[in-house]
């Protein structure tokens, strides 16, 4: 049997993306992947990528899906862990120094912090979304999930129970001078 080189594209001409759209389907390995894992993560398979290109003018919408299995250590016990990352993507990329964003009176485009993804000249490069993509799916902290215990029902509603409330009812006593505060 013929291995598949894993390796896929991600740099797109735009004149060669069809109205219809161009898919963009793959994995990257491992070692590719190892540069957008936070210290707790390594992967144990290659990254998954599906994603649809298309035209929208002269912008181009990217849509699709991400999917690696990570392994980690519980942040909590160091147990060893594992979670099943399925990021969807769906982010437009405009034409550099173009800004058709609708800010409102008063705004400037250049003072907004979070721009839409741009492309310059007539390529258009995924890496930097799909390496965003990957980063913000992954809890800096990781635990291990699980079911609470029988019993452990009880303690967790203790738990969530507020520690300050409106009416003083069941307040925690670190709270009790807040009763006295008055605005002016």
């Amino acid at each position: 049997m013929k291995s598949q080189d894993p390796r896929i594209s991600l740099v797109l001409n735009v004149d060669e993306i069809p109205d219809a759209g161009k898919p963009v389907r793959g994995e990257l390995g491992v070692d590719w992947l190892a540069e957008s894992l936070l210290p707790p993560y390594k992967a144990t398979g290659p990254l998954r990528v599906a994603l649809d290109v298309r035209r929208m003018g002269d912008n181009l919408f990217v849509e699709g899906r991400l999917q690696v299995e990570l392994s980690f250590a519980c942040s909590r016990t160091l147990e060893p862990g594992t979670l099943s990352v399925d990021a969807r993507v769906s982010e437009l990329f405009q034409p550099a120094g173009r800004h058709a964003m609708n800010l409102g009176d008063g705004l400037d485009a250049d003072a907004v912090e979070d721009e839409p993804y741009t492309f310059a000249g007539r390529e258009i490069d995924l890496e930097p979304l799909i390496r965003e993509e990957i980063v913000l799916a992954q809890d800096p902290y990781p635990v291990i999930g699980g079911r609470p215990e029988e019993g452990a029902e009880d303690e967790a509603d203790e738990a969530d129970a507020p520690v300050w409330t409106s009416t003083g009812e069941d307040a925690d006593p670190r709270w009790s001078k807040l009763k006295d505060f008055k605005l002016n």
